[in-house]
């Protein structure tokens, strides 16, 4: 998991941008997540969600992460997962 939070750490100082995907210029929370997955080969370059809402429902992105993502227990979580 350490590719994962080295990854992360390349987008730290990205603006906040809803819905963007661009390191160094724009990023919200869900494309940090699918820019990281991007460029360690994780998903598709193609892959992406969108049409989010700016304020959560805190239910859509639940949907999303249970059909992309598996779900761990709080125990065995490590650094580069997802909460």
């Amino acid at each position: 998991m350490n590719d994962i939070v080295t990854a992360a750490r390349t987008w730290v100082k990205t603006p906040y941008h809803h819905q963007a995907r661009a390191k160094g210029v724009g990023v919200d929370c869900a494309g940090l997540v699918i820019g990281v997955a991007r460029e360690l080969g994780m998903v598709a370059p193609s892959f992406d969600i969108g049409g989010y809402a700016r304020r959560p429902d805190g239910w859509s992105f639940l949907a999303w992460a249970d059909q992309h993502m598996r779900r761990i227990d709080r125990a065995a979580m490590a650094p580069g997962d997802c909460v």
